[in-house]
Formats: structure tokens, C-alpha cells, sequence
């Protein structure tokens, strides 16, 4: 939040060119670091060159941070807080865990057992770091107390309360096990997230056969797996590895429905780092046993499956580039942009309005937002705790009763369907879409589904004009 506020400060719209120049710095720390990992881990160029390619082109490594959004500000800061852990700089690893923890709320999967292991390392001067990640966070803690009531981020206990999961009794053992085989079946292809192309949530087919994907994220999971034992021995990095297994069992045990593919870009870096030191240590192995019959270098052996998982990754932007422009110029500006100022428009200031997107709808105007599912509104969160039957921005709409409504039409068909009464209330008034033909998303074979091609907006009939 405090990245773009400057250049918001000094023009409309700075705040954004500022955080993308940021990001693209954050890179550039990023892939120092990796190399610095690297380099303490005792891998070899190829399988360095691996990691670092895939920070440096792989879709969702390169996406977010040119969108705007924190998460190469957050890849960079976790490498350096691992690099700074793995070579137990003490004052170092104070600042960077601090930063950790203002860069991703989830990061205290990292702290956590970083801490745990600077502690046991050496207890003086880990209290001495303590003290400055608290003196990067306490201001941060102290004004988000002070002005929000919490220190709690009201975004994760919006999400908690809609997407979380929902326990079976302790004193069930029968439940738990039928939970867990649920678990486990319904998070069957998060393999997803490391396979090319598929990693975008919604792409639906792609240039490349299925199988070959899939096998590209198995084979680097693998590796992570051999690189994870490889590296053990590695007291200071073990704190990394932990991290990873901790992500993987927070993202398969906690969180359903309501994650998205930007939040995994952090963890993914630290699983390829793995998969290098994987390959790395497989080379090896090989160059070892085969050195009384074949004259083959370990460099030589991981060259080729190097170059080859990095053009895997690579491979994508010459079709995400513009898909993602047409996404851009054929749909957002073509539709929500025209809607959100629209909004700005029609929508008096104090009105509200009940949208599941928060970002373009609100941008213009001086209404207030009940967003779904209550990221920016508390006023949501405590209406949705108190009539846990609704969900949605249909039930959203039908509790509070907003004067203006933008729903895509499966919303508003559901909202007629399981709230008629309250659907009553609303008439629309405008309408904004592009035809699928004037905005296709298939480029070389890849074909990617967009849901924001269509927003109808409605009023509350005793709203004013």
C-alpha cells in the first residue's frame, strides 16, 4: 500500500507507473539473490541458470508485477530474507523478516521457522534481530490499529469467513479422514500452478499437449524433492525448506476457492531454487557413476534438462503477451473502464453500490462499496457473519440493499433465483459488453477465458436519479 502512494501523490494514476517501476527493480533483487542462493548452495551454472530464468520469464514471475500488484516486491524480499538466514547475517535477517512480514501476511510462514532457527542458533543475537523486524513492522501495527481497530488485515478475515474451511469435530476421527480424502481430491491439480500455460487460472487449452505440462511440473516437483533432501544437510537453509512444506500444506489444508494464482509466485521461486539444487544434485550423481566409462561433466549432463524446463517456461510469453493485451485494450478498457466511469457519473456521493469487483467499479466515484466478499468493506464482513446462509454479491445485495448493483449475469441470475424479493427491488438501467468475436483470447493455440466481458448495472427503484 505505501508503494504507490507517492506517485499517487503526485499525479492521478502515478501510483501505478510508480509500483511497475518498482516491481521491475524488485526483479532485478530478485534474480541477485537467487544467484547469491545459488552460488551458497554450490550449484552449478546450468541449473543456476534455470532458477533464474524462470524468474525472469516465466508468465506469473513476469505478469503481476507489470499488472501492478505487490508480488515481485514479495518474491524479492523472501530471497532476501532466505539469503540472509542461509548465511546467518543476524542484523540483516531482522530487516528483511521484518519486511516480510508488511510484503505478504502469509509470510509468517517463512518467519516463523526462520526465527526458530536463528534462535536456536545463536539466542542473543536472534533477540537482537527480533527487535529490528519489530521496528520495521510496529509502525505499520500501530497505525492500523489506531485507524482500523485491528492489526488484522480486515481482507483476511473477509476471506477466511467466506472461503475457509469449515473443520469437522475432533471428536469425529471418521469425518477428518473423509475431510482429508476430499482435501487431497479437490487440490488434485494444483500441479497447475508450475506447469506452463496451465499456471494462468483461466487458460482452457493450450499449443502443448496436456500431458507434456503436466510432466514438466511433476519432473520440477521431483527435483525440488531430491534438491530438498540434497540440501538438508544445510542447517541455515532448512528454514526454507520448511517454508515450503508449510505453503504446501496452508494451500492444500486452508485455502479452497479463494486462491488465486498471484498469491503462489513467492513460494514457486523457492521451489524451482529446490529444483535446481534437484538437478544439480542428480548431475552429479550420474557424472560420478559413469566417470570410469564416459567422459561427461555434471555441467555437461544438467545443461540440456536446464535449458530445456527454462524454454518450457519462456515459451509462453510469446502467446500471454498478447492475449494479455487484448485482455487489456479489447475487454477492461472496453468495458469496465466506460462502466466505471459511468459510475462516477450516475452514483451520487454517499450512495452504495454491491459489485463482486471492487477496483474499477469504485475508482471514479464517492460511493461507498460492499464488495464481495467484503475486502473493502467491514460493514460486508459483519453482515455476512450475522446471516451465514448468504454468499455471493447476490447475498450481499439481498442483506444490505444497496442503491446500485453491477453484477455479471450469471450474478444476476443467481441473485433473481435465490433472492426474488430483493431482486424485485432493482431495475437495470445500462449495459456494458464486448461480443466474444470483437475480443477473442486464442492466440497460436492458446485459449484463455475471461469473465468481464459483460456488467449490467442496476438501481434500487427508490434510488434517485
Amino acid at each position: 500500500m505505501l508503494v504507490p502512494l507517492p506517485g499517487e501523490l503526485v499525479a492521478s494514476g502515478g501510483g501505478l507507473a510508480l509500483i511497475r517501476v518498482v516491481s521491475l527493480l524488485c526483479f532485478c533483487l530478485a534474480a541477485l539473490y537467487a544467484y547469491r542462493i545459488a552460488k551458497e548452495l554450490g550449484l552449478g551454472a546450468w541449473p543456476t541458470g534455470f532458477a533464474l530464468a524462470y524468474l525472469a520469464l516465466d508468465q506469473n514471475q513476469v505478469f503481476f508485477g507489470v499488472a501492478g500488484m505487490e508480488t515481485q516486491i514479495a518474491v524479492a524480499v523472501l530471497l532476501a530474507g532466505v539469503y540472509y538466514v542461509l548465511v546467518e547475517d543476524y542484523p540483516k535477517s531482522g530487516a528483511a523478516l521484518g519486511l516480510a512480514l508488511l510484503a505478504r501476511p502469509d509470510f509468517v510462514l517463512w518467519v516463523a521457522p526462520a526465527y526458530l532457527f536463528l534462535l536456536v542458533r545463536n539466542p542473543a543475537r536472534a533477540l537482537r534481530a527480533g527487535l529490528i523486524s519489530a521496528a520495521v513492522v510496529a509502525p505499520w501495527l500501530i497505525f492500523t490499529t489506531a485507524y482500523y481497530g485491528s492489526p488484522i488485515p480486515n481482507t483476511i478475515v473477509a476471506k477466511n469467513q467466506s472461503f475457509g474451511p469449515d473443520f469437522p469435530s475432533v471428536a469425529h476421527p471418521g469425518a477428518w479422514i473423509d475431510y482429508v480424502g476430499h482435501l487431497l481430491s479437490s487440490h488434485s491439480h494444483d500441479w497447475k500452478l508450475l506447469a506452463p500455460f496451465y499456471e494462468r487460472l483461466f487458460a482452457v487449452d493450450t499449443p502443448i499437449a496436456y500431458g507434456l505440462l503436466k510432466a514438466v511440473a511433476l519432473l520440477v516437483l521431483a527435483l525440488a524433492v531430491v534438491g530438498a533432501v540434497a540440501t538438508w544437510r544445510r542447517a541455515s537453509w532448512r528454514p526454507a525448506i520448511a517454508c515450503v512444506v508449510l505453503y504446501a500444506i496452508y494451500k492444500i489444508g486452508f485455502l479452497g476457492i479463494g486462491f488465486n494464482e498471484w498469491y503462489a509466485p513467492p513460494a514457486l521461486a523457492l521451489i524451482v531454487l529446490l529444483a535446481a539444487a534437484g538437478l544439480n544434485r542428480i548431475a552429479s550423481l550420474i557424472s560420478g557413476a559413469l566417470r570410469r566409462r564416459v567422459a561427461v561433466s555434471a555441467a555437461q549432463l544438467a545443461a540440456i534438462p536446464a535449458v530445456v524446463l527454462a524454454l518450457a517456461y519462456a515459451i509462453q510469453l510469446p502467446y500471454a503477451i498478447p492475449v494479455e493485451a487484448r485482455v487489456q485494450h479489447d475487454i477492461e478498457d472496453q468495458v469496465r473502464v466506460p462502466l466505471g466511469q459511468y459510475l462516477g457519473r450516475v452514483v451520487k456521493p454517499g450512495q452504495t453500490i454491491a459489485s463482486e469487483s471492487a477496483g474499477y467499479v469504485a475508482y471514479d466515484t464517492n460511493a461507498t462499496l460492499y464488495d464481495f466478499p467484503g475486502l473493502v468493506s467491514t460493514t460486508v464482513v459483519d453482515a455476512l457473519k450475522a446471516n451465514p446462509g448468504y454468499f455471493g454479491v447476490g447475498g450481499v445485495a439481498a442483506l444490505l440493499l444497496p442503491d446500485w448493483l453491477v453484477m455479471r449475469p450469471n450474478e444476476l441470475e443467481s441473485f433473481r433465483s435465490a433472492y426474488p424479493r430483493a431482486a424485485a427491488r432493482y431495475r437495470p438501467v445500462r449495459r456494458f459488453r464486448v461480443p466474444l468475436d470483437d475480443s477473442s483470447l486464442s492466440v497460436g493455440g492458446l485459449d484463455v477465458v475471461n469473465v468481464d466481458r459483460d456488467f449490467i448495472v442496476l438501481r434500487h427503484r427508490s434510488a434517485g436519479t
